[in-house]
């Protein structure tokens, strides 16, 4: 898991809005889950070993990414 994390945090910045989800998904991976808020949806990737931030990935209806956020 730890590596997971760690390999998730540096890949994140990779990922850049506008770009195409199957792109994004192809950097990232599958998320750990996905919310749906509105006619986005929030993909949470976990970014530390011990739970101490994650990764989300607000995707829009036209299947592109909106932001991407980094929590402490």
């Amino acid at each position: 898991a730890a590596r997971t994390g760690r390999r998730n945090l540096e890949h994140s910045y990779l990922v850049r809005p506008g770009m195409a989800l199957p792109q994004a998904l192809q950097i990232l991976g599958q998320p750990q889950k996905s919310i749906q808020d509105e006619s986005d949806v929030v993909f949470v990737y976990p970014a530390h070993p011990f739970g101490a931030g994650d990764i989300y990935l607000r995707v829009g209806a036209d299947k592109t990414v909106k932001s991407i956020s980094h929590s402490e």
